[in-house]
């Protein structure tokens, strides 16, 4: 079971960091801590059953970590949010939109929606 679970996170890392997000977006993004909300698309279920377990730290600079914490592991991934709209995640430069306190991040039909 414990394998099964840290399969799906990795797979969870695996589709946000293959992902070429795009959105439209431009607004200035707010530092703190956001939990996902949404999901949908391709993997949305699996992704789900786990979003309890991730969380969004998003720092005054624009840097972000999503952390995945189960099970006494932690995994974490780097992202970098930009005043222009665009968000850097393993390399790759996509777009995302910030609402009040919500941040959406997608994809050709593959959505992820945090709130603060």
């Amino acid at each position: 079971m414990k394998k099964r679970v840290i399969s799906v996170v990795a797979l969870l890392l695996v589709v946000l960091s293959v992902a070429s997000l795009a959105a439209c977006g431009g607004n200035k993004i707010q530092a703190g801590t956001y939990k996902v909300t949404e999901v949908t698309g391709d993997g949305a279920e699996a992704i789900s059953s786990l979003k309890d377990y991730i969380t969004l730290e998003v720092a005054e600079d624009g840097k972000a970590k999503m952390i995945v914490s189960m099970l006494g592991q932690t995994q974490e991934t780097e992202l970098e949010f930009k005043d222009n709209g665009k968000v850097t995640l393993d390399g790759s430069e996509s777009n995302y939109t910030v609402d009040g306190n919500k941040i959406t991040i997608e994809s050709d039909g593959y959505k992820m929606v945090f709130q603060k």
